[in-house]
């Protein structure tokens, strides 16, 4: 998938799991740019 499309799909990743992130916030921030 090209960089907008991922961008879409980690956004609605992390919404849905934002309780509970898989993620800690350098892995957000990266996924972010």
């Amino acid at each position: 998938m090209n960089r907008e499309e991922k961008a879409k799909y980690d956004n609605e990743i992390s919404n849905k799991f934002v309780a509970g992130t898989n993620y800690d916030d350098s892995e957000l921030e990266a996924l972010s740019i």
